[in-house]
């Protein structure tokens, strides 16, 4: 008795791990394009979460984001970066450096997928200030367009 158990729950748990690898697969190949940056949406928040400033920035089709098959991509031909897709987490991993005579370091950011279609893409992430004496956390909501 007890193995006949087993089997629904095994069945059960084997196919939820594949409906998981598929979404992630799902988001990884709708992710493989080139996304021009359409909106930047920013909100400034102090210590005590009240707000302090609210913008909102239009792009041109110069800032744009490619996304390779490979797990590499490239930010509108400045730098290079590696990615990893885990469900509705996206990961990047980018190179140093040199851009209008100033050095970046290799970083490592992870952002939130709000929006995956075939056209649209939502990314949202905190960014923290910390900077002496201020105490401000960054929230970023950039929309993408493709094809």
């Amino acid at each position: 008795m007890k193995k006949l158990l087993l089997i629904p729950i095994l069945l059960f748990a084997f196919s939820c791990k594949k409906e998981s690898n598929q979404k992630q697969n799902s988001t990884a190949s709708l992710l493989v394009a080139k996304w021009q940056i359409q909106k930047d949406s920013d909100n400034f928040f102090y210590t005590n979460s009240s707000l302090n400033y609210h913008s909102i920035e239009n792009y041109d089709s110069s800032y744009y984001l490619i996304f390779n098959s490979d797990g590499t991509g490239n930010n509108s031909g400045q730098f290079n970066f590696t990615y990893k897709v885990n469900n509705n987490t996206l990961t990047f991993y980018d190179q140093a450096y040199i851009s209008g005579g100033l050095n970046f370091p290799a970083d490592t950011t992870i952002v939130a997928i709000q929006k995956l279609t075939a056209h649209n893409l939502n990314i949202y992430f905190d960014f923290l200030v910390n900077e002496p004496g201020v105490d401000l956390t960054e929230n970023n909501v950039y929309e993408y367009l493709t094809r």
